[in-house]
């Protein structure tokens, strides 16, 4: 979540928690940037109005980057050409303030529900939220068909670093070989 009112997001937080979710609440779209994980299956709930970079402008950027997670805009100054503008750059809700906590609820299930690409997959996505963000970035390259000197050239770090967190995503992911991690992030979605 990106919400920049801090009493709102530690509120929406709690309520999300209550209803099982894993929320990671974030101030900024700076933040939020920061710490995605493309391997954790979500849906971002964004703030429109904020200072620095506002919701469209992180939704261009999350474009650019090519990050593709579902977004609901939370916002307390809608209308219609709003709307239409956020929906046009990619979001699949939009829900004004104040709201019905139970249609947040009810919007973020159907998200995510509909964000799956199909539930065969739901244990690879469970095993892939184990990596962390770095260990994403380095799989997702290595689905792409990079070699580990290129990784570490393109991530600034050594190649033992590359190996070693290859290591690691192998025994995360319960597999043994490079061609069953590639295919696991590529019926993932997760490569690019």
């Amino acid at each position: 979540m990106v919400e920049d009112d801090d009493a709102l997001r530690l509120a929406l937080g709690i309520l999300l928690e209550e209803f099982g979710f894993n929320a990671r609440l974030c101030a900024s779209a700076g933040e939020f940037l920061n710490v995605f994980n493309p391997c954790v299956h979500a849906c971002l709930l964004l703030d429109l109005h904020m200072p620095e970079i506002n919701g469209l402008e992180l939704q261009k950027i999350m474009t650019e980057k090519g990050i593709n997670v579902p977004t609901i805009i939370l916002t307390g100054h809608g209308d219609v050409t709003l709307a239409v503008k956020t929906i046009k750059a990619g979001a699949r809700e939009f829900i004004e303030k104040p709201f019905d906590e139970q249609i947040l609820i009810d919007t973020i299930n159907h998200v995510l529900a509909e964000d799956l690409p199909d539930t065969s997959y739901n244990h690879n996505l469970e095993l892939l939220s184990n990596l962390t963000k770095r260990e994403c970035e380095i799989g997702m390259q290595i689905s792409e068909g990079k070699r580990n000197k290129q990784i570490a050239t393109t991530l600034g770090i050594s190649v033992r670093t590359v190996e070693n967190h290859r290591a690691n995503i192998m025994k995360k992911l319960q597999i043994q070989t490079t061609p069953q991690l590639i295919h696991l992030f590529l019926t993932a979605n997760l490569s690019q």
